[in-house]
């Protein structure tokens, strides 16, 4: 599909789009916080793919290229808000700390273990939400969208010891 459209066969792009529609606008989502914003950057990384689609490597995965951009196009748009989320949660004691996220993994069935499952899914959005824009493509890539370290090195194009203290 890449290929094609870099041969300038504007029929394939629509297949391109949805082939990365969903695992796109997750990351978007995940890095914004908001439906609007979200829809606004997915919209203007297409546009930056449209229009710098010669310039792509077809030697480098494509899925990397495409990330890379929205995470360019987002990063842009932190530096000019500086907007950061004022939400942020801390915890009263380590035993807490370890209580909450032990709660995250519980493999419960039961309606109640599941409710508070997705209530501490929600917390733990909410205090991802509140990083820098740089800690939180990182963590949004590798524990969200399941990308390995090295992939998430290439997205964001830094070194992989930079990842790993991003997330640690």
């Amino acid at each position: 599909l890449v290929r094609q459209c870099k041969n300038g066969r504007k029929e394939y792009f629509e297949p391109l789009v949805s082939k990365y529609e969903q695992p796109l606008y997750r990351y978007c989502f995940h890095l914004c916080g908001n439906k609007d914003g979200a829809m606004d950057l997915f919209q203007e990384t297409w546009l930056k793919v449209v229009s710098r689609i010669q310039k792509y490597d077809t030697d480098y995965p494509f899925k990397t290229w495409l990330f890379s951009i929205a995470t360019n196009e987002y990063r842009d748009r932190y530096r000019k808000t500086s907007r950061r989320r004022p939400y942020n949660r801390t915890f009263v004691s380590e035993e807490e700390k370890k209580t909450v996220m032990g709660r995250l993994t519980s493999s419960e069935n039961e309606p109640d273990a599941e409710l508070e499952r997705k209530e501490m899914l929600s917390l733990v959005k909410s205090e991802v939400a509140g990083l820098k824009w740089n800690h939180r493509s990182v963590v949004v890539l590798h524990y969200f969208e399941g990308n390995p370290l090295e992939e998430v090195s290439a997205v964001l194009n830094i070194p992989l010891g930079t990842v790993k203290s991003r997330l640690y």
